[in-house]
């Protein structure tokens, strides 16, 4: 440890290759990543007194928040639409909720403004929330300098601890427990509508051919089904039915269920989550409805730090 203390540099740089390989390691479905990885290394390294210099710290931060911002921010305006506006409440609801739960942890338990940074971070996956909360906490007039050192080393603690069980749950539960709640095979109704996507095509290989000429389908619209549900309606004839959708008044109810799967692993910004989802899929459908979420929670979740922070050291 006397090299890394004396040559702060190597520090850096053997944080960074030892994080990435501990983010590759793989436990069942679930893989840390690599920044999670590259922060519980860096936590380790730093309980042997190896500091970098604070000017170290802000251009790297700087340089994150600007390659964040310059990858979510043209896919964040691009996806303004009416058509994003279903994804778009997911993730005001998770906003909602992990400041709500943040707020409320915080003043139930007496938890000092770092802490509760740290959980919403690590509730919310995003490891930017650790950037901009530690940057608030610092511009806080009313704390000593000991006291900003120390939240600020609370945040990274308190996230480290929550993204662990955030991650293995949004894992489990997107991959997992979801598609069972919303009764599907994920790989069956993810060939389906990439099949429905390609104009009814099955997308055969280059070398594949069809063994039987296309057969012939037709639409219907149902208006004598008043109080009936979906289930019922397949029922009754049989299973030789699929309801594409449901007209309400004027308003078409229709969302796609690998697509709700992936933009739930998109609002969590869980890049471990949506690999565990593809290869349960066996399909990339679901990313259609991940980039979405992800873009608009990239751009949304990092202002959610220094909210709490000026809420809490008001």
């Amino acid at each position: 440890m006397g090299v890394l203390r004396d040559h702060p540099e190597l520090a850096l740089f053997f944080c960074l290759a030892a994080g990435y390989l501990v983010g590759k390691l793989r436990v069942g479905p679930i893989t840390l990543g690599g920044i999670c990885g590259t922060l519980i290394v860096s936590l380790l390294i730093g309980t042997r007194h190896v500091s970098v210099d604070d000017d170290v710290k802000t251009v790297f931060f700087a340089l994150f928040i600007f390659s964040l911002g310059y990858l979510a921010g043209p896919q964040f305006f691009a996806n303004l639409n009416r058509k994003s506006l279903r994804f778009f409440t997911l993730c005001l609801i998770e906003l909602v909720c992990v400041l709500g739960i943040a707020f409320g942890l915080a003043k139930a338990f007496d938890l000092d403004v770092g802490t509760a940074s740290g959980i919403l971070a690590g509730a919310a996956t995003e490891s930017a929330v650790v950037g901009t909360a530690t940057e608030a906490i610092g511009k806080l007039s009313d704390l000593t300098s000991e006291q900003i050192t120390q939240y600020q080393g609370h945040v990274a603690t308190a996230y480290t601890v929550c993204y662990l069980f955030g991650l293995i749950t949004i894992v489990l539960f997107t991959s997992q427990i979801m598609p069972m709640l919303l009764r599907i095979n994920l790989a069956d109704a993810s060939r389906e509508l990439w099949e429905k996507m390609r104009g009814g095509q099955a997308g055969l290989e280059s070398d594949e051919r069809e063994a039987l000429p296309g057969m012939v389908g037709r639409t219907y619209l149902v208006t004598l089904a008043d109080g009936r549900t979906v289930g019922d309606l397949q029922s009754a004839m049989g299973g030789r039915i699929t309801v594409e959708g449901v007209k309400r008044g004027s308003k078409l109810l229709k969302i796609e269920k690998p697509l709700l799967i992936g933009a739930i692993a998109g609002q969590q910004c869980s890049t471990p989550a949506i690999t565990s989802i593809t290869q349960v899929a066996q399909s990339s459908v679901p990313l259609l409805g991940y980039t979405i979420t992800y873009t608009l929670s990239n751009f949304l979740l990092p202002l959610t730090g220094p909210i709490l922070v000026g809420v809490l050291g008001a």
